[in-house]
């Protein structure tokens, strides 16, 4: 395979000046964009400085378009002459003069076959036809690329993700309901599409920003390409941009507002456009993404159901507020025994309470955790009455109910790899979280001196208490003693709450691990122990908890999740191996200690399995 960047230069160089030539109705692509806008910075994938350069000298790509000139550029830039004659002749070119002259100096090293060549050819070619696309921040910094998904003009707070992978997970998270995501990782949909993957239905997001949309996915799941997904559901999205630029930018200065448009490129015009568009901040949008009404929630098989165990019978009858929920979620639920309804966000708890649920649910969700008055004041009228856990904006319902503040964090966290602290065990744990929005501890009540460490004052960097070596407890006047649980190690937030007095406790992340790690998974098992009235439902050793419910053993005979005792699985398929090596006689070893191998690796995850547990036993100590 090519050296992306050299690809990377070609698309936005080379192709960009035969776009321009061949198709006068798309002038100005990316190269030719104007160094600064009336409206702030006009940036592009190549430029990290305030001033765009020019990709190419115009006489140049005059003559380039001509042919030779074009071939030995495209042969520095490593690239197959191949494909870019037939991309030129696609164009009314010269292809055969354009395709010689760049085979003819084309590095040994870049050789690709014909047919990789070709499929090469159709994406500079789509590259080359491509509208253009312009991101403008309400701080007047724009970005211009090309489009690649649906047409339109959409407004939103700009955010990014640092997932690697999952963005489907991503795309479909209805918490993204009115932001434009920006995804840090380079390359967006190399995997494709599977609808197994999607979180909801419809997604919510505005819009998506990413470096190099791949529009030839490899992936057995696969079912369609992401480009294409993105158009079906009229999500318009925009590749071609220096996404580290623009990570750095909010991380900088913010979340903000921001505009994204296939049908206006003018920056100074999209400026006034975003200035006069809503905040997030007081914006409601829980009751865009809910239910309208309660619903049974039915886990559907799906392609992952080789690797995983079949959910236990039900034994808990669990309410759920739907504020925008993510069926991974809800299956983890369903994975420890629950037989979950879904209720709309603003359901009232008396009605809750009449159906005599063993516990109450409160989902993840969009913005502004203020502007949801519907939901945290029915949860006033249940805690204390029934088992209540709360994830991410579930989390800040229930701060909202103790009469808490909550702030707008800088940038937020959203993404796989973020290290939170557990007070409780002295284990860290990498979540995932999507959140803009956090709780004040100290909001909660002034603290309890015995309950921590004889501390009488509040620390604004709640990392202190991972130093320290405690878990702090407030006193709030509604409903009693509250302890911090949880702490974020990037940057001090409250992360985890757990209540002393009643029965409930919550989470600032998701810990289903779609997309992300399985080390928060014992969460689920901490609401069943909880529903079952255990003191110690947060005493569980994550090591083990982390892989419950995933199947290992050639029999599928997998463990239900929250067992905490899967991790047998693997060891005994380990044992079968060393038996099998072991009863091997002279002259038959190496036969014996095949059937062994092949014994201990006959099912599809029992490699992840035994290096999983390894891996959680060394990571999980702070």
């Amino acid at each position: 395979m090519r050296p992306w960047k050299k690809e990377q230069s070609l698309n936005e160089n080379t192709l960009t000046a035969i776009h321009e030539k061949a198709v006068p109705a798309h002038t100005g692509g990316i190269a030719g964009a104007p160094a600064v806008a009336a409206a702030g910075t006009v940036k592009d994938a190549s430029a990290t400085t305030d001033v765009l350069e020019p990709a190419a000298d115009a006489a140049g790509l005059q003559d380039a378009l001509g042919g030779a000139a074009l071939g030995s550029a495209a042969a520095g830039l490593g690239v197959g002459g191949a494909a870019l004659g037939a991309a030129a002749a696609g164009l009314g070119l010269d292809g055969a003069a354009l395709g010689s002259a760049a085979a003819g100096g084309a590095c040994p090293q870049d050789a690709e076959p014909a047919h990789a060549d070709a499929a090469h050819a159709d994406a500079a070619l789509a590259d080359a036809l491509a509208e253009k696309a312009m991101l403008v921040l309400e701080d007047g910094t724009a970005y211009e690329g090309l489009a690649c998904a649906a047409s339109g003009e959409v407004f939103g707070e700009i955010c990014f993700n640092t997932s690697l992978v999952g963005y489907l997970e991503v795309l479909s998270d209805p918490s993204y309901a009115g932001q434009i995501i920006t995804m840090t990782y380079p390359q967006i949909g190399n995997y494709g599409v599977n609808a197994d993957d999607l979180q909801a239905d419809i997604p919510a997001l505005r819009g998506l920003v990413v470096h190099t949309m791949c529009k030839q996915p490899s992936n057995w799941r696969s079912t369609m390409g992401l480009p294409e997904y993105l158009k079906a559901q009229g999500i318009v999205a925009i590749e071609g941009i220096d996404t580290r630029d623009l990570v750095r930018h909010i991380r900088d200065h913010g979340a903000q507002r921001a505009v994204l448009s296939t049908l206006d490129t003018d920056a100074a015009s999209l400026h006034r456009k975003v200035l006069a568009s809503p905040s997030i901040v007081g914006l409601n949008l829980v009751e865009e993404v809910s239910c309208k009404a309660p619903r049974p929630y039915v886990h559907k098989p799906c392609s992952r159901d080789f690797a995983l165990a079949a959910p236990p019978k039900p034994r808990y009858k669990v309410i759920a507020y739907d504020c925008g929920a993510k069926r991974s979620i809800l299956d983890g639920l369903v994975r420890v025994g629950c037989e979950v309804t879904l209720v709309p966000w603003d359901t009232p708890a008396q009605e809750v309470l009449t159906a005599s649920p063993d516990g109450v649910f409160l989902s993840n969700g969009p913005g502004d955790p203020d502007a949801v008055e519907g939901t945290y004041r029915q949860v006033e009228g249940l805690l204390g009455k029934v088992p209540v856990f709360g994830i991410c904006l579930g989390h800040q319902m229930i701060a909202k109910a103790c009469g808490a503040r909550i702030e707008k964090l800088k940038f937020g966290h959203r993404g796989g790899n973020q290290p939170v602290m557990n007070l409780l065990t002295r284990r860290v744990e990498i979540t995932a979280q999507n959140h803009g929005f956090g709780l004040l501890f100290e909001s909660l009540g002034a603290l309890v001196p015995s309950m921590s460490g004889w501390h009488t004052e509040h620390e604004a960097d709640l990392r202190f208490w991972a130093r320290a070596g405690h878990a702090p407890v407030a006193d709030n006047e509604r409903f009693g003693q509250v302890r911090l649980t949880h702490v974020n190690l990037n940057d001090g937030t409250a992360e985890g709450l757990a209540f002393l007095d009643i029965p409930a406790f919550s989470v600032q992340y998701h810990p289903e691990a779609s997309p992300g790690p399985t080390d928060a998974h014992y969460l689920f098992t901490a609401f069943a122990r909880l529903m079952e009235g255990r003191a110690d439902y947060l005493d569980i050793d994550i090591a083990k908890d982390r892989l419950a419910g995933w199947r290992f053993d050639a029999e599928g005979g997998g463990n239900p999740a929250g067992s905490g005792a899967s991790a047998s699985n693997a060891n005994n398929a380990a044992n079968k191996a060393a038996k099998a090596g072991n009863a091997a006689k002279a002259g038959d070893a190496d036969k014996a200690g095949d059937a062994g191998t092949q014994t201990a690796l006959s099912s599809p995850r029992a490699d992840i399995h035994l290096q999983g547990i390894s891996q959680g036993g060394g990571t999980a100590h702070a």
